[in-house]
């Protein structure tokens, strides 16, 4: 896949460890299926169009004793169950869009993508405001749908998220139709 980013937004314990705080808040099956089916895409995308976005919010930050993606903490850290290489470009963020980053920008400025592939944590918050301000700044957006997550108690907002960016102009893929690429490309070579 040439010059086309994968973006993984948010692996950290707060939103996808069973003892994070957004587990304890709710159910998260879901976010636990999307692992594996993000470590299948880590493993064959090219190391250096991976792009790991992390948070670091203060508490309060969004409301009232909420202490989500506070530096320095147990949910601060990214989630062991994922398989980083230190060849990832690792960028953070203060705000739920990876655009409100000066390194982000600055990244894509200095990479000129042909298009981001989003995936990560949680599909109503960062991935969607992300994709929502990648296609303001006219990049070229797809969603992996399967790799995107949320509360099993609140998938409508993921499906809602889904729907409207879809018709904002964000494609959609899943994980399998990827990874099939990427093997009848490396077949073809």
């Amino acid at each position: 896949m040439s010059n086309e980013l994968l973006i993984l937004i948010d692996p950290q314990n707060d939103f996808t460890n069973l003892d994070g705080f957004y587990a304890q808040q709710h159910q998260t099956s879901q976010i636990t299926n999307t692992k594996q089916k993000i470590n299948e895409l880590l493993s064959l995308w090219n190391k250096n169009e991976i792009v790991v976005i992390y948070s670091n919010y203060q508490f309060e930050q969004f409301q009232k004793n909420l202490g989500i993606g506070i530096p320095d903490t147990f949910g601060h850290k990214l989630d062991n169950d994922f398989s980083f290489e230190n060849d990832f470009t690792y960028i953070s963020k203060n705000q739920h869009s990876a655009f409100t980053s000066k390194d982000f920008n600055d990244f894509l400025d200095n990479t000129n993508p042909s298009k981001l592939f989003l995936c990560g944590y949680l599909a109503e918050y960062c991935v969607e405001q992300t994709a929502i301000d990648a296609l303001k700044n006219n990049y070229k957006v797809c969603l992996i749908e399967d790799c995107i997550g949320t509360g099993d108690d609140v998938q409508y907002r993921k499906d809602e998220m889904i729907l409207k960016l879809g018709q904002d102009g964000a494609e959609m893929t899943n994980s399998n139709e990827l990874i099939q690429q990427k093997n009848d490309r490396q077949n073809s070579q």
